[in-house]
């Protein structure tokens, strides 16, 4: 569920997240984010995190900022018509028991960050100390409804229309990192991980 480390030669702590469900446990969090005001910064490494619960999230960015910030906005459909939804409502990030670390934070994302993984990457895009590095998300952020048809077949559509702050829609969009790299067939296969680089 979670890798930590530093890497090597640096004061850099290194922490990889591969799922954000709520079966598995997530209790070494706290020790890692009781660690990290001794740190020179932090790789947050969420490359191919399905998503699950948004609250481990959540719970872990409210530790890293001091104030409240929105990261999402959303509304949900509320007729038939295309334009049929509801207001918008913000969701936000706030302190909860924050520790000292206003260090840089390098969060890896690729096509493989869904769900609630995307809001993740969200809710660390808004921090001040934070940079994206990587591929844009997949943009499937949609909390969708299933339906069945008459032949047993199941399908999903999105329920809700959700939006970073800028009003930047997420689903099939995604989120963009701030800088983009592209592990390549040639540099995996001789080891290199140039994201992580």
């Amino acid at each position: 569920t979670i890798l930590y480390g530093d890497i090597e030669n640096s004061g850099i702590a290194y922490l990889r997240i591969k799922t954000l469900n709520q079966d598995y446990d997530f209790t070494p969090l706290e020790t890692i984010l009781l660690e990290l005001p001794a740190k020179d910064g932090l790789i947050l490494d969420l490359r191919d995190n399905g998503g699950g619960s948004n609250l481990i999230a959540r719970d872990f960015v409210n530790r890293l900022t001091v104030e409240e910030r929105t990261f999402l906005l959303f509304r949900f459909r509320n007729g038939p018509e295309r334009n049929d939804f509801e207001s918008w409502n913000e969701v936000n990030i706030a302190p909860e028991n924050p520790i000292d670390f206003n260090k840089p934070i390098v969060v890896l994302t690729n096509r493989g960050v869904v769900s609630s993984a995307e809001q993740f990457v969200a809710m660390m895009r808004v921090l001040p100390n934070s940079t994206l590095v990587g591929d844009t998300t997949r943009g499937s952020t949609g909390n969708p409804k299933e339906f069945v048809l008459s032949n047993g077949w199941r399908y999903r559509v999105s329920s809700w229309q959700a939006v970073t702050p800028a009003h930047e829609f997420i689903e099939d969009h995604g989120i963009a990192p701030d800088i983009v790299v592209f592990n390549t067939e040639e540099s995996m296969n001789e080891g290199k991980d140039l994201m992580l680089e």
